[in-house]
């Protein structure tokens, strides 16, 4: 099945997300997270993707962690409730 260019990113995640883990050096990662659009466009699979190659044992990044989250709960605040979400904050308050 074609995937949608307009539809893509979402359909990339439903398909990437059992084969993909936590990656070391996540400042490339989070940075394009921070950077590009793709936060606002599609909040939700962007949720699920960050916290999906979240390595919850990196804490180099922390300030841009803190970013991306901010960025994904101003593009839709219902994020954070969702359990990744709140899982990926509870790991950065116990980290500072």
């Amino acid at each position: 099945m074609p995937i949608k260019q307009r539809d893509s990113f979402p359909d990339i995640v439903k398909i990437c997300l059992p084969i993909i883990g936590p990656i070391n050096n996540m400042y490339s990662v989070l940075s394009e997270f921070c950077e590009s659009e793709v936060v606002s466009k599609h909040p939700s699979d962007s949720l699920l993707l960050f916290y999906q190659l979240f390595n919850k044992d990196d804490n180099s990044n922390r300030d841009l962690v803190s970013d991306v989250m901010e960025k994904l709960k101003k593009a839709a605040p219902a994020l954070a409730e969702q359990a990744e979400f709140k899982k990926i904050d509870n790991l950065l308050i116990s980290s500072q």
